[in-house]
């Protein structure tokens, strides 16, 4: 078998094998930081609503 020609398909798969996990790490962050930003903001805004002023009951 060909020595070059293995080398150039194990480098491939490598190099697709990464990409799908830096593709899959950006798009679970995008959701994380989606979603705490979310939660951030419900729960600011609820606790400014829902909480008592300090020292005005």
């Amino acid at each position: 078998m060909n020595t070059s020609l293995m080398m150039n398909v194990i480098t491939m798969q490598r190099h697709i094998f990464n990409v799908n996990t830096s593709m899959d790490i950006s798009t679970m962050m995008k959701i994380l930081t989606t979603q705490l930003g979310t939660s951030c903001s419900f729960d600011s805004s609820g606790l400014a609503r829902n909480e008592p002023t300090p020292g005005k009951h």
